[in-house]
């Protein structure tokens, strides 16, 4: 792979996950809030997913997740 998409695919690892450990934060803060409550709740399941998704791809290609910055975050124990 070339260094372009190899520094494109570090950078939008770390995008994802640093946007879904705020959405995380966003839903913690919004608790009895209602609609904004459910909506921060949708957006981090939905960030949840993403990531399930990548670290399953990943997985499935043999591709370490400490090459993709994804070996330090767990799904659905860190997005939940």
């Amino acid at each position: 792979m070339s260094d372009i998409y190899q520094d494109f695919l570090s950078d939008f690892v770390r995008y994802v996950k640093e946007r879904a450990l705020e959405a995380r934060d966003e839903r913690d803060r919004s608790v009895g809030e209602g609609e904004a409550h459910d909506f921060n709740s949708g957006r981090l399941m939905a960030f949840n997913e993403v990531v399930a998704i990548a670290i399953q791809h990943a997985d499935g290609m043999g591709i370490e997740l400490a090459e993709l910055g994804l070996d330090d975050i767990e799904p659905d124990e860190d997005l939940v």
